[in-house]
């Protein structure tokens, strides 16, 4: 498989292991997916690369994500065009946005599409983080819960939330932490100016550590939340 990663056309085999699904109903689905949108030729790169991406571990799915970047940036226009039609469609193959799922979109949108596309630059806004309490409340509580008990999950809000005390945050309802209230929120906050969105990435990391035990879930998240925020943090493997 590293061998695989290190070249462009093997890269893509392994981000399309990765989104592949355990329901075989639903991996059929896929596999017939790569095989229209990417070629007969990818298929079996994807089937031959199947078990040692599935062997790797949840903790190791990140790293595996960030050794594929380059290669991935070195594909021609019309390749990445087929790859990303080929990724959104194997992403939306089981009609629902799981955690990994919305880390990867979130990672390959922002270290890809400068590359290949026209972005526009987000403007810093002169709005003070004061006024976006309850979007750094939903995404520090998010953080907070990701793979945590209701008791853990406290400590870290608290532990994080002492990075604003400016803003006495309140931690949200676990309804206010889903991927789309999340995405919402950051999409306000990607405003903020860039010492405020690193004051946001380093209260989130501070909660994460809060309790001296990571989760796949907090390290994937925050992982999402930093590429979002265009704040790029060196990766970090979860404890279990």
């Amino acid at each position: 498989m590293l061998s695989a990663i290190r070249e462009a056309y093997g890269a893509r085999a392994v981000i399309f292991c990765l989104l592949l699904d355990p329901d075989l109903t639903i991996k059929n689905k896929q596999r017939k997916i790569i095989r229209e949108e990417a070629g007969e030729d990818v298929l079996k790169l994807v089937n031959s690369l199947q078990n040692s991406v599935s062997a790797l571990g949840i903790q190791k799915r990140l790293p595996v994500i960030d050794l594929a970047l380059p290669s991935l940036s070195s594909l021609s226009r019309e390749q990445y065009r087929s790859f990303i039609s080929c990724f959104n469609s194997l992403v939306k193959a089981d009609e629902k946005l799981d955690l990994f799922e919305w880390v990867m979109v979130q990672v390959i949108k922002r270290h890809l599409k400068p590359h290949f596309e026209k972005t526009k630059r987000i403007p810093e806004s002169r709005v003070k983080l004061t006024k976006m309490r309850a979007e750094v409340a939903i995404v520090l509580s998010s953080i907070a819960a990701a793979g945590n008990g209701e008791a853990e999950a406290r400590q870290a809000f608290d532990a994080g939330a002492s990075s604003f005390p400016e803003l006495s945050l309140q931690q949200t309802n676990k309804e206010a932490g889903t991927l789309g209230k999340i995405s919402v929120a950051l999409k306000k906050l990607r405003h903020a100016s860039a010492d405020d969105r690193r004051r946001i990435i380093d209260g989130c990391a501070v909660a994460v550590e809060a309790d001296g035990h990571i989760t796949w879930q907090e390290a994937e998240l925050l992982r999402g939340v930093a590429d979002l925020l265009d704040c790029p943090i060196p990766p970090i493997l979860p404890s279990n």
